[in-house]
């Protein structure tokens, strides 16, 4: 079997000879994976000339380009691959009938020829099944003759005259060149693969709509799920500073600029600014914090006060917090404690 030159993922390469024999390469899973390149010999298959289309590559010249090809193929039911060059467009046409031995499986068919590497003028090139003559201009197939044999020096010379231009006539030696992916531009494969989707590239489409959101949220979820874990450990400092007040309120501060970021995800004050305002508050009023906690939207306090407290000036500046409402001051059962309560405003903490 021909081999195609490629790597892992290049497509698994068949046959179909002219007597309708046919070498299928690879497994089933193997053809759908990484796709099936069908090689057709190049007893199957014509070559024509046409002038490309003016204009760049686009479904309106692509279509005009298969209409001039189905007027030249000598074929009554032809299929057509097209090879776009700078210039002129290479016709290459065979029958469908010499393909029904492959089934109903996706496979895309391609002219033994158009793997060929271009040459520099003519070429005599061996085949899968016979001889092929070539005439290479600028890196473009602009004529082909085949024989099923190795032509004679008549049967070479009668194919050089029918060229336009001088050439030498001697037979050259033949060659066999290796069958390498066909090079097309960009712009017509990807139009070309727009027009007819196989089952593997509308699956691959599919997975990368569904694998781009999926791991856009999850990024989502690895995100939040990090500053949770921050916010909870930077809770548990907070309520285990015993030093200067001041100094945690400069670490609510900062904590509360890192939120910035977040904004879209969470919208409430921070506890930990809520628990300073609490901390100052008690400080500038003679006392000291005991304990506090935030219970959904209510926040609870504990203080140690001084015998000359009054309630009225912390009560004053707890309402003034923006975050804050419907502050509350009762005394406890021991001497010198104080419970404060207040209203959260926003979201639950």
């Amino acid at each position: 079997m021909a081999r195609l030159q490629g790597g892992f993922l290049s497509p698994v390469s068949s046959v179909v000879y002219a007597d309708a024999r046919t070498k299928r390469g690879g497994n089933a899973a193997d053809r759908f994976i990484r796709g099936e390149r069908v090689v057709l010999s190049r007893a199957l298959t014509h070559f024509e000339l046409v002038t490309r289309p003016p204009g760049s590559i686009n479904p309106r010249t692509i279509q005009a380009a298969r209409m001039a090809a189905q007027a030249r193929t000598p074929f009554r039911d032809a299929d057509i691959y097209l090879v776009w060059g700078a210039r002129h467009v290479g016709v290459w046409s065979w029958p469908k009938s010499s393909l029904e031995s492959l089934g109903k499986g996706e496979f895309h068919a391609v002219p033994e020829t158009v793997l060929h590497a271009p040459a520099d003028g003519l070429a005599l090139r061996a085949c899968m099944e016979g001889f092929e003559g070539q005439l290479w201009q600028d890196g473009e197939l602009t004529a082909s003759r085949w024989w099923p044999y190795q032509p004679g020096a008549d049967e070479w010379a009668a194919f050089v005259r029918g060229l336009k231009g001088d050439h030498v006539v001697a037979v050259p030696t033949p060659e066999r060149p290796a069958l390498n992916a066909p090079a097309q531009p960009l712009s017509y494969r990807v139009l070309d693969m727009v027009r007819r989707p196989s089952l593997k590239d509308i699956a691959a489409l599919a997975v990368v709509l569904l694998a781009v959101p999926l791991l856009y949220l999850g990024g989502q979820a690895i995100s939040l799920q990090t500053f949770i874990m921050q916010a909870n450990g930077e809770m548990a400092s907070l309520q285990n500073v015993t030093g200067d007040v001041v100094e945690a309120r400069t670490q609510a501060r900062y904590s509360a600029t890192q939120l910035t970021v977040y904004d879209e995800i969470l919208t409430r004050t921070h506890p930990m600014e809520i628990l300073a305002v609490f901390a100052e508050a008690a400080e500038e009023a003679g006392t000291q914090l005991e304990s506090a906690n935030i219970t959904g939207r209510r926040l609870e306090m504990v203080l140690q006060a001084s015998e000359d407290l009054t309630p009225a000036s912390l009560v004053e500046l707890l309402e003034n917090h923006p975050s804050l409402s419907g502050v509350r001051f009762a005394p406890l059962g021991q001497a010198n404690l104080w419970r404060v309560e207040a209203d959260v405003e926003g979201p639950e903490q």
